[in-house]
């Protein structure tokens, strides 16, 4: 989270892709002391029961959240946030990074 504040600080952020992101944790944890909602999207990348439920608990205030079961439907990323989510995916993390539309300054691994 850290690195991620500091990012926004310094406008180095304009799109979060949080590939396996469940319902936006991590949005959610982090929106108030990164002040995403006026600084940049965030793009929850998870399975489609999962993103239908996070799309169920979307409140107003969420507008820059939003939720895709496939990478296609990505069109930025400045961050790839992968955190607990690529031991349960069959494919690499390099297949995975070659499927955005571009290749994201920074990949953060938990």
């Amino acid at each position: 989270m850290y690195a991620l504040r500091q990012m926004s600080i310094d406008g180095d952020v304009r799109s979060i892709v949080d590939f396996g992101g469940h319902v936006g944790v991590k949005y959610h944890a982090y929106r108030d002391i990164m002040d995403i909602d006026t600084k940049f999207k965030w793009h929850v990348v998870d399975v489609p029961a999962v993103c239908d439920e996070g799309r169920r608990r979307l409140r107003p205030s969420d507008t820059k959240l939003t939720y895709s079961d496939t990478l296609d439907a990505i069109e930025d990323c400045d961050v790839l946030l992968c955190s607990g989510s690529l031991q349960y995916c069959d494919e690499p993390l390099d297949r995975i990074i070659d499927r955005l539309p571009r290749r994201p300054p920074v990949v953060i691994l938990n």
